[in-house]
């Protein structure tokens, strides 16, 4: 994947402000899952991260990244309460933010890039 259309898809999932429709996270996970390095469960994850499922988007970053590679969100998608505008997300050196705490992990593991 050329870094023109993974930086395309980084500003996607950042500029988000609602979770992706099903038809469209399918298209967009089939491509993003090659670039990750990923296998048949981890695209079904990707898939269901890209319609807002937090859950699934904390097991496939565990997937995916190295044992001693941490990774954070500010702040937690599970504090209850007002919802705050951006998440942060930071994996090693790369930082992606979102409204959407799944799209910005998943930005984040973008940003990243391969293993």
């Amino acid at each position: 994947m050329s870094k023109f259309l993974i930086q395309k898809y980084v500003d996607r999932l950042e500029g988000a402000t609602k979770p992706l429709l099903r038809s469209e996270a399918n298209e967009i996970a089939r491509e993003i899952v090659q670039h990750l390095e990923a296998d048949a469960g981890d695209l079904i994850a990707l898939m269901l991260c890209l319609q807002g499922d937090y859950r699934h988007a904390e097991v496939l970053a565990t997937r995916l990244l190295p044992r001693d590679m941490a990774w954070s969100i500010t702040p937690s998608p599970a504090v209850v309460g007002p919802k705050p505008a951006r998440y942060e997300v930071r994996i090693g050196e790369a930082v992606a933010s979102g409204a959407i705490p799944s799209l910005a992990l998943v930005a984040g593991l973008l940003r990243r890039g391969r293993g």
